[in-house]
């Protein structure tokens, strides 16, 4: 009897090693069929898979991941109009609109939360990728605060460079937080859910806020050297590259709190930027009697769509 026991040790780690393989090899193959679905669903609009009405053809997380998504959109759709910005433009300035003004294809390449620096690396990456005619350049302010590491990134995923396309693929694809937007995208589709964004870019699910009347101060600091840069590579850009640029100060509510004075400085710098270059800033926002109409605005520092339409009416109306 002694020397069964020998024997039944040596053999427990020769059984354990295929039953282990098995155990992780299943877990692999789970994760690689997790990861399929997800590329299939395409939820962020990153792996370009054919998009099928009723499962798959809305994508449901463009508000978070729209800097991800826009870039390949535009590559995927190719317009000859876009419109650039911040919220500003992603909520207010319809594509339908510009194509009604233009006869142009549009898309809003606009991002939640976007600063110039952002803005110039989406304009020169849709100039790479599209055969862009007409641009729609939305300005507002408190874009033009600091945002070079922000660039950075963007330009890194406009390039499609490898380290950063390894990570958005393994954060977006080969992730659980990739699978369960697959399922919830699928999901919404099936229900008819409305998405954050349409097929267009444009930022549809916006709610009004009421407006206090009292005036906020927005703690911003003086506009960088590098955002002033930035804006006037988008001007050199288009006057290099026969585009029609449209330049528009965006108006915000007088709640809003922008020291006037360095507004206007700031849009004074712009101007001339903007002439150097062969084209007209409009300047939307320095009427203070349209600022106090509450009706304008969704909430303090966005306008309506119907004001939106009124901007790009105007903005169309005039010469460059």
């Amino acid at each position: 009897m002694a020397d069964a026991y020998p024997e039944v040790t040596q053999a427990a780690p020769e059984r354990a090693w295929p039953a282990l393989a098995q155990w992780a090899a299943a877990l692999v193959g789970t994760w690689l069929v997790l990861a399929s679905f997800t590329a299939l669903v395409d939820p962020y609009a990153f792996t370009g898979a054919p998009r099928v009405p009723g499962w798959t053809e809305r994508k449901y997380e463009m508000a978070e991941f729209g800097r991800v998504a826009k870039l390949r959109e535009v590559a995927r759709l190719k317009p000859t109009a876009i419109v650039l910005g911040n919220s500003q433009a992603e909520g207010g300035l319809r594509t339908a609109t510009l194509e009604r003004l233009t006869g142009l294809g549009a898309y809003n390449l606009g991002f939640l939360g976007a600063r110039i620096e952002e803005t110039a690396v989406a304009f020169e990456h849709a100039l790479r990728v599209a055969p862009v005619r007409t641009a729609v350049l939305a300005l507002d302010y408190v874009a033009f605060e600091p945002a070079e590491e922000r660039a950075v990134l963007l330009r890194a995923r406009a390039e499609r460079r490898i380290g950063r396309e390894a990570r958005d693929l393994a954060d977006l694809t080969f992730s659980m937080q990739g699978f369960l937007a697959a399922v919830r995208g699928v999901t919404l589709n099936r229900m008819g859910g409305v998405p954050t964004h349409d097929g267009r870019g444009n930022w549809s699910a916006r709610q009004p806020v009421a407006i206090d009347d009292a005036a906020v101060p927005v703690a911003t600091v003086p506009p960088a050297d590098g955002a002033y840069a930035a804006f006037e590579a988008i001007c050199r850009a288009a006057a290099e590259r026969g585009v029609d640029l449209r330049l528009v100060v965006m108006p915000v509510h007088k709640a809003f709190g922008l020291d006037m004075e360095m507004r206007a400085r700031w849009v004074a710098r712009l101007a001339a930027i903007a002439q150097s270059h062969g084209f007209t800033l409009h300047d939307e926002g320095g009427d203070l009697a349209f600022n106090a109409d509450k009706s304008h605005f969704i909430d303090r520092g966005h306008v309506s769509v119907a004001i939106g339409d009124v901007i790009l009416d105007r903005l169309f109306g005039a010469a460059r």
